[in-house]
């Protein structure tokens, strides 16, 4: 098991812009993709891909309140979880907003809670799709509809957070740390476990060691440094195995397992990786 002092963790201030952002960016998802969305849902008649569709957009919404919470400098990753939550709340009840819209052919504008419920109870006495013969009705409807909001709502959360914690941030210069140098098709960790526990006792042994691999094909270690460029106070490093192979079409295919993510190391240490892997 990792030991998490280690490691960089967002130190859970909120950012004075953030909320603003964040509101701002997710007011815009919501509206256009929720048009988007409930058209689409409307018009393509196929559940498979309509599955796919409310993935995309409960994502799209998650993606763009973080982009809000990164342009605010959020660290807060509850807060951004709760964005994310009614955000996605408000996504789902835009797509059936948008959707009886379309269904209306573009002549009633229904969006009054009671109104909606009303149609969707009567929706629901004679189903809404058919797959294989068989009509969703009832209470198996208001499941699936249940199962489509709450996809909606988890991936916008999800979402929100994961793109937030994607760099560092420096709380001395207030800023994220973007200074990031990457030291690609180094010979493949022996013992990937092994290696975890020596870093984070300090023992950078064998990364010092690596030489280049003798192919950037199939199995090499892939190792990042980054720093704050201002104050350089700030330094971390993460390791990857990437497992590399070529696609029928001759592209290349990465799978990419992260070993280490922003182990916090000095600026000496820094310095001796950096001198050792260029």
């Amino acid at each position: 098991m990792k030991e998490a002092n280690k490691y960089y963790k967002h130190s859970g201030a909120i950012g004075f812009f953030s909320p603003i952002l964040m509101t701002v960016f997710g007011a815009i998802a919501v509206a256009l993709l929720g048009v988007i969305y409930g058209y689409a849902i409307y018009y393509i008649p196929f559940i498979y891909i309509n599955f796919f569709i409310t993935c995309f957009f409960g994502a799209g919404v998650g993606v763009m309140i973080g982009f809000g919470a990164v342009a605010g400098k959020s660290r807060n990753t509850a807060m951004i979880v709760l964005f994310g939550l009614i955000f996605g709340l408000l996504a789902a009840y835009a797509g059936w907003i948008s959707k009886f819209y379309a269904i209306s052919g573009q002549k009633a504008l229904i969006y009054m809670p009671m109104e909606i419920l009303n149609i969707l109870q009567s929706v629901a006495l004679k189903g809404d799709w058919s797959i294989f013969g068989w009509t969703p009705k009832g209470g198996s409807l208001y499941a699936i509809w249940g199962i489509e909001a709450g996809m909606i709502i988890l991936l916008s959360m999800l979402t929100a957070a994961a793109i937030s914690h994607t760099e560092p941030f420096c709380e001395r210069c207030k800023k994220w740390i973007k200074n990031k140098e990457s030291f690609s098709a180094l010979a493949p960790v022996s013992n990937p476990d092994d290696l975890v526990k020596r870093m984070e006792q300090g023992d950078f042994s064998e990364i010092k060691s690596l030489g280049k691999s003798n192919s950037e094909m199939g199995v090499y270690t892939q190792v990042e440094l980054s720093s704050c460029p201002i104050c350089n106070n700030n330094h971390y490093v993460s390791v990857k195995l990437v497992q590399a192979s070529k696609d029928s079409d001759g592209s290349t295919k990465k799978n990419e397992t992260s070993l280490i993510d922003d182990l916090i190391i000095s600026y000496d240490t820094y310095r001796m990786l950096k001198l050792s892997l260029t």
